[in-house]
């Protein structure tokens, strides 16, 4: 019956990895009605704008770790390729790869460190700032919740460089069954704050759930890499990465497409709650969190496989390359697509039995359009990973152009249009511009890779 099982699951492209993957973001799924459902029923429709408005402000976080972890786990995986994994968690194999990844660790580490420092001293204060001017600030109590959820969350950023090391290093699965538990102890440490009138302390709640689980995991499973990196003595000082000539010319570009990343993916709620006022905001949040379900979902068939693209590409293996990179791309499109169709008969089962939602989420029809919209980024992310893993980041003035069209129809959307058309607006950029943009750099970059192979 196992075998059975497995067998399927080999069919539909369901590895190990994509299994955790789907595993957690399955409890996700379960979860979050019971979240939002929570969300919905015991905080006001002022504090779900400023639950959602939390949310997206810690994007910019972006600002501050500038895309290292993608960095880190492309490197990581490269020189994985001569390098296998001990019993204890220790990395061994050819000295000089093991020593350019511990290099590699050491120096994002440092980098993460002080990130997260900046990132809570400057985002704490600007944060009260840019909240205290809405003129419903007064009717939540959102200083402490704020500040101790910026606490949290810069402890967690500072775990960010080994874990990407780790999954660089074909961990993929492994990673994705420590999210899957995540996702789970998360949502109930968030459960248990909101039925306790935490209201907006929920979210800190599931952050140091996050952080007991990473640390413990970390400290269980791979304690003999956390030895290695931070505790073991160098011995090859020459094998180590420069970060000067190998991290930063990826990285800058990297950072910029991260940036216009930001205004993408998380400007349009803190600008709805600047411009329309913290309901219109909790509106579009709770719709923008349902349809990026789809995008979350499907980019399991990509972001667990993406790590291996490097080593296939360090052992210069491009026909296996493509093929991998082919079949993850149409699979995750297909589930996209099925993933939307079943958001959608979930909404309208909704509808006919309660309408209790309807003054908290943006009309169905109009959801329905932003799930086509993460549809769009589903495609542009696989070619992402594609062009990423490559060591390059080709994608840097797509991802500017991008951003700078959206902030620019956003801003103009917000202040004068219905919350509808701005959503409408926002997935349509992601459709008609994103995705004839990314594919045509797909198309260059291979061309300049491998000529007409």
């Amino acid at each position: 019956m196992v075998k059975i099982i497995r067998a399927l699951l080999d069919k539909t492209g369901v590895s190990h990895a994509v299994f955790y993957f789907l595993v957690g973001k399955g409890i996700s799924i379960i979860t979050m009605p019971i979240t939002l459902y929570l969300v919905v029923t015991l905080l006001s429709p002022i504090e779900q704008g400023f639950y959602f408005t939390f949310y997206s402000l810690l994007a910019t976080s972006i600002f501050f770790g500038l895309g290292l972890g993608v960095v880190i786990c492309q490197f990581a995986s490269h020189e994985y390729a001569n390098l296998t994994w001990q019993s204890n968690g220790r990395l061994s194999g050819n000295a000089e790869s093991l020593e350019r990844i511990i290099s590699l660790i050491r120096q994002s580490q440092k980098w993460y460190t002080l990130a997260a420092l900046l990132f809570a001293i400057v985002i704490i204060p600007s944060g009260i700032w840019f909240i205290s001017g809405n003129t419903s600030s007064g009717e939540a109590d959102f200083l402490i919740p704020w500040i101790l959820l910026i606490v949290i969350f810069s402890f967690n950023t500072c775990l960010i460089p080994i874990f990407a090391a780790i999954e660089g290093c074909g961990k993929v699965a492994d990673i994705q069954k420590m999210r899957l538990f995540q996702s789970l102890l998360g949502a109930v440490f968030a459960w248990l704050v909101l039925v306790n009138d935490g209201k907006l302390y929920s979210i800190a709640a599931e952050f140091i759930a996050y952080s007991i689980l990473m640390v413990t995991w970390l400290l269980y499973f791979y304690r003999g890499l956390v030895y290695q990196a931070f505790i073991e003595e160098s011995h090859i000082g020459v094998a180590h990465v420069s970060w000067s000539k190998e991290v930063l010319p990826m990285q800058w570009r990297i950072a910029v497409s991260w940036i216009a990343d930001f205004f993408i993916s998380y400007f349009v709620v803190p600008l709805v709650f600047a411009f329309q006022g913290a309901v219109n905001a909790g509106k579009i949040g709770l719709s923008l969190k349902i349809s990026t379900i789809v995008f979350t979902l499907s980019m399991a068939w990509v972001n667990t496989r993406t790590p291996l693209y490097g080593a296939l590409i360090k052992n210069k293996k491009f026909e296996e390359l493509d093929s991998l990179a082919m079949k993850s791309t149409v699979q995750a499109m297909l589930y996209s697509f099925g993933f939307t169709a079943i958001i959608m008969a979930a909404l309208f089962l909704i509808n006919v039995f309660t309408t209790s939602y309807e003054e908290r989420l943006l009309p169905v029809w109009v959801v329905g359009f932003m799930c086509l919209g993460s549809v769009a980024m589903v495609f542009n992310s696989a070619i992402s990973g594609y062009l990423r893993a490559h060591k390059q980041e080709p994608l840097m003035v797509v991802m500017i152009m991008m951003s700078v069209i959206l902030v620019a129809i956003c801003l103009v959307a917000a202040k004068y249009a219905e919350l509808s058309t701005l959503a409408i607006l926002y997935a349509s950029v992601h459709i008609v511009f994103g995705i004839p943009s990314f594919f045509y750099i797909l198309i260059s970059k291979r061309k300049e890779w491998y000529g007409n192979k």
